[in-house]
């Protein structure tokens, strides 16, 4: 919450007091998965947070789909497509968990990244092959779908399919207008 607010430092001296009071910190994986989340909002502090990253993966109890946004967007960052491939399909190539908001906010959000870093490495084919046969309904009130509409939008103008890309940006801006 405090990491939400914009008070990602006082988030960060909370989460490293929770850890130094016990003996042993490995008794507190997710403590150790929301440093890293915070740490990779943070400029300049991706490294740190894939050291811990890298330490909840040793981990029994963190939550896989978290480690893998964390560091997808991490190395998306740093210019590491390949990596951000590899970490946003450790989520985002399951079905979708239509049930759980949040679970499924990140799954369309890691879609997203895998679907971005295919773009940017000169990939649109492969990109928009992530995106069109995601179900039309699935998620469409959530924002992380507006964005992926938007994108898949994008990509269907830079390959030429005009028409496909007028319905695929109707359709992120009339999710949006839900959110």
């Amino acid at each position: 919450a405090l990491a939400r607010a914009g008070r990602e430092e006082e988030a960060l001296r909370l989460g490293h007091g929770v850890l130094d009071a016990d003996t042993d910190p490995r008794q507190h994986p997710l403590v150790m998965a929301t440093l890293a989340w915070i740490l990779a909002r943070l400029p300049g502090r991706g490294a740190d947070a894939l050291v811990w990253v890298e330490r909840c993966r040793k981990l029994p109890g963190p939550e896989p789909e978290l480690l893998a946004e964390v560091e997808a967007k991490l190395h998306f960052a740093a210019g590491a497509l390949p990596q951000a491939v590899r970490a946003a399909r450790q989520v985002a190539d399951r079905e979708p968990p239509e049930a759980d908001v949040e679970g499924l906010d990140r799954w369309l959000t890691l879609r997203a990244l895998w679907a971005r870093s295919l773009q940017r490495s000169g990939s649109r084919e492969r990109a928009i092959g992530v995106l069109e046969p995601l179900p039309r309904l699935l998620g469409q009130d959530r924002p992380p779908r507006a964005a992926l509409a938007g994108l898949l939008g994008s990509l269907l103008m830079d390959v030429g399919r005009l028409a496909e890309a007028v319905v695929a940006m109707e359709f992120a801006g009339s999710a949006e207008d839900l959110a």
